[in-house]
């Protein structure tokens, strides 16, 4: 496959989460979406570290697996043997239920972790899988994974950020473009199955994403600083609860 960053000149630092061209920061997806953290999250941050472990534990898991079914099937996989409840059995039962595949590109990689980078608006990023869920449709989805206990609202600015991206770099990869994202939610304690397919169609959500995208870069421009606080419209002065800050 194709290295995508190499052909914009684009190096990644994995421990940092860091985009650079020529020594100079390329912002990426996640980098610009305000991650809105709550009082009791603040005080907790070993939680949120934890969370963090397990996103990455999930998102290496599901990259494996991905790659070792183009020899090994996963209908062949038995769920329950992974731990019944752990976010690793929620991901192989939504495979077997939907049928899902990621795509394959002409030089036999998948479309798991993969770079994309939007030439025009000048950002970057890694989206997390893209395929198809064959027992519900033929439409090739691009998919952000959470195993998080609520989903972020911004993940529907991100996901289109990263379909936008992506189908400006489909043809590199050899693969075709895409029209529908989702969000794959893996939490057991919330659904018998482990998992719920969340479709992301608000048509607002790119030119949402542009808006952060240009405020931010302005704000460096002019040398003044950007902060998110989250909206309260009530009157009664309570504090904002988690429930209200994720969806």
């Amino acid at each position: 496959m194709i290295d995508l960053l190499a052909k914009h000149g684009i190096t990644y630092d994995d421990a940092d989460h860091r985009y650079e061209r020529f020594g100079v920061r390329v912002t990426s997806v996640t980098g610009c979406l305000p991650y809105i953290e709550n009082e009791w999250l603040q005080n907790n941050q070993q939680v949120k570290e934890k969370a963090g472990d397990r996103g990455h534990r999930v998102a290496r898991f599901i990259e494996e697996t991905e790659r070792a079914a183009l020899e090994i099937p996963i209908s062949a996989l038995d769920p329950d043997a992974l731990g019944v409840g752990s976010t690793e059995w929620a991901y192989i039962n939504f495979s077997l239920s939907t049928g899902f595949r990621p795509l394959v590109s002409p030089t036999g990689d998948i479309s798991v972790e993969m770079f994309v980078y939007h030439d025009l608006m000048d950002y970057v990023g890694r989206f997390d899988i893209l395929g198809v869920c064959e027992n519900l449709s033929k439409e090739i989805i691009l998919f952000d994974v959470k195993a998080s206990v609520l989903i972020p609202k911004t993940v529907g600015m991100q996901t289109a950020a990263y379909l936008e991206a992506y189908n400006r770099n489909a043809k590199d990869y050899g693969l075709p473009k895409a029209k529908k994202r989702a969000c794959l939610h893996l939490n057991p304690k919330l659904y018998k199955s482990g998992w719920k397919l969340e479709p992301l169609e608000n048509p607002r959500d790119f030119g949402n994403f542009c808006s952060l995208l240009n405020s931010q870069r302005i704000a460096r421009e002019i040398r003044c600083s950007l902060s998110f606080v989250p909206f309260d419209n009530r009157n009664d002065n309570r504090a904002v609860a988690p429930s209200e800050v994720f969806a």
